[in-house]
């Protein structure tokens, strides 16, 4: 069988990146796949509260 792996420690290629650490513990591997959405959406968040309640309005 042919080793189709060109130097990728990915076995599939839509397969995302998690750092090293997840891939010790399988159960963590959603959570480092995630973690940059959960980001995005708590800035977003932060920045409707601060233009709702602290925004200086003219």
């Amino acid at each position: 069988m042919k080793d189709t792996n060109m130097g990728d420690e990915r076995p599939y290629k839509n397969e995302k990146k998690v750092p090293d650490v997840v891939k010790n513990e399988p159960d963590d591997k959603p959570a480092g796949k995630t973690i940059k959405w959960v980001i995005a959406i708590a800035v977003v968040l932060l920045l409707i509260i601060y233009a709702l309640f602290f925004y200086p309005r003219q």
